[in-house]
This record gives structure tokens, C-alpha cells and sequence, in this order.
């Protein structure tokens, strides 16, 4: 695949702007995690609501553990070529830089082919591929500048809790129903723009939220249970390097885990396994 960076800090440098007063919220008062009460649908002529959205997107705001289960499409073309790729990604992950990931490649079909694990302990990054019983090992920057966060961990662990989007999931925890105009015109300022609207598909409600980032040349997509208050999918497209490129990523489950012991950020090679000098992430 085309080295694409659209996660990198540079695409979320003018939310900085707007994070510094989350460190004051946090110090008086913890907002829960996820509310059962149903979030009202918002009429679209009306400024977003954006509690909803806040509640969806808390466990990626946080500085402990995070847990997701989700379905990962992807896909791309430059030049008249396309592609499109899909795995299954099971994850979790600690702040700063940990992770275990567990990946299924699937093929344009459907079928599952072959599996991945990609584990860190956030200096170290293992890559083992169990059909081949091949695995290396790089630093966590080497990781970084691979820009294999996304293809591993899945568009929300990899960009808004790990990655460098983590500061827009940070920026939405400070919405109080009090200051969220307050804020949409911060985001305004910033060249962001973001909107909502009710769909509904299958019987089934939900609530869209859609972010611009300026300059960028970035959309994001966040569809919300208003029942439950939950992320249930995350979108992200746009353009890089003469790259049309669009990530969709569907949760099943994406919970923040009591606790977690060391060893699951650490990777010991199985019997007979053989260090190669790379075992690539990108699948392309």
C-alpha cells in the first residue's frame, strides 16, 4: 500500500488548542464512562449535539487499558489501480504504546486466511506470522514510521488511543452540555467542522457525526447507538501522496478492562518459530 500518514500529529496540531481546559474538567469532576440513559436524536437544522458523541468516544480519551473487537476494511486507488483489504482486529492496548494485537486476514471473499500477532511493550514491537512461524522484532518508532498503527490495532485503538488522534478524543471528553457552543466555535477556529444527522437502517436508530479537519483533506464518520451511547462504527477518509484512501472499521466491542497482567505485552517465541529480519505488518 502507498505510505499514507493520516493519523499523524500534524492533522491534529489546531485541536491542541482546545485540549488545556480538559486537564481542569478532569480535576473537578470524573464524567462516566458510558450512560445508559438514550441520547435524544438531534433535528438536523439544529447545532449538533455532541454528548452523545463525547460518551461514544470516552474509553479512547483515557490513560489506562482499552479493549475492541472490531472488522477492518480498507482500501485505496491511485492511478487507475485500487485495492481493498479486510481483517479481523482483536486488541488490547495500554497507554503509552502497548499493545497485543491479534489479526485475521480475510480473503476478498470473505474467508479467513492468514493470522497475525502483533504485540509491543511499547519500545519493542514483536510481529509473528503462525502459518510461517516467522517472526522479527523493531523499535516502537520503527513501528511508528512504518505507519503500520492503523493496519494493526484498527482505526480507533490505533489513531485515538495510541495514535496521535488520542488528542481529539481528549478534546471531546471537556464537552459540557453548558459549553458545547463554546466549543463548536473553538473548532470552527481551528478550520474543523463537525455536524450530525439521524439514520436509520434495518429498525434500527442511530446518530452520525461527521468531522472535517480543515486543510487536511480529512472526513471522519462516527455512528453512535443513541440507546446505548456506544461507538458502533468509525470512518475515515481522504487523500494522501495521489492516494483516495478510505478506512471503515466496525466494533463489536470496545470496553475499557479492569486490569490486564504484564505478560500481555510481552512476546516469547514458541517453539521452533525463527527470527526473521522482517515480517511485514502492511499486507500490500
Amino acid at each position: 500500500m502507498p505510505p499514507l500518514h493520516p493519523l499523524r500529529r500534524c492533522a491534529f496540531l489546531p485541536l491542541l488548542l482546545l485540549v488545556p481546559p480538559v486537564q481542569a474538567v478532569r480535576a473537578q469532576e470524573t464524567p462516566a464512562p458510558l450512560a445508559s440513559v438514550p441520547s435524544p436524536v438531534p433535528s438536523p437544522a439544529a447545532s449538533p449535539d455532541l454528548l452523545p458523541l463525547k460518551k461514544a468516544m470516552f474509553p479512547l480519551s483515557g490513560e489506562g487499558l482499552l479493549q475492541s473487537d472490531s472488522t477492518l476494511q480498507m482500501s485505496g486507488s491511485k492511478q487507475g489501480l485500487s485495492f481493498t483489504f479486510r481483517e479481523g482486529v482483536k486488541v488490547i492496548a495500554k497507554r503509552p504504546g502497548r499493545f497485543r494485537a491479534e489479526l485475521t486476514q480475510f480473503s476478498a471473499d470473505g474467508v479467513p486466511q492468514q493470522k497475525l500477532l502483533v504485540v509491543s511493550d511499547g519500545s519493542r514491537v514483536w510481529t509473528y506470522r503462525p502459518g510461517t512461524r516467522r517472526y522479527s522484532v523493531r523499535s516502537f518508532a520503527a513501528f511508528e514510521a512504518a505507519d503500520d498503527d492503523t493496519t494493526a490495532l484498527g482505526l480507533t485503538v490505533g489513531g485515538f488511543f495510541i495514535g496521535d488522534a488520542h488528542v481529539l478524543a481528549q478534546a471531546l471528553r471537556m464537552i459540557t452540555r453548558d459549553n458545547s457552543a463554546e466549543f463548536l466555535a473553538g473548532l470552527k477556529q481551528t478550520g474543523a467542522t463537525i455536524s450530525s444527522r439521524a439514520e436509520s437502517a434495518d429498525g434500527r436508530d442511530s446518530l452520525v457525526y461527521r468531522m472535517t479537519l480543515g486543510q487536511q483533506g480529512l472526513a471522519y464518520r462516527f455512528t453512535v447507538d443513541p440507546a446505548t451511547n456506544r461507538l458502533t462504527q468509525a470512518e475515515l477518509s481522504g487523500a494522501q501522496n495521489g492516494t483516495q484512501f478510505g478506512f471503515k472499521e466496525t466494533l463489536v466491542r470496545l470496553q475499557v478492562p479492569a486490569t490486564t497482567p504484564l505478560s500481555t505485552f510481552r512476546f516469547t517465541p514458541p517453539p521452533g518459530a525463527v527470527k526473521a529480519s522482517d515480517v511485514p505488518v502492511d499486507p500490500f
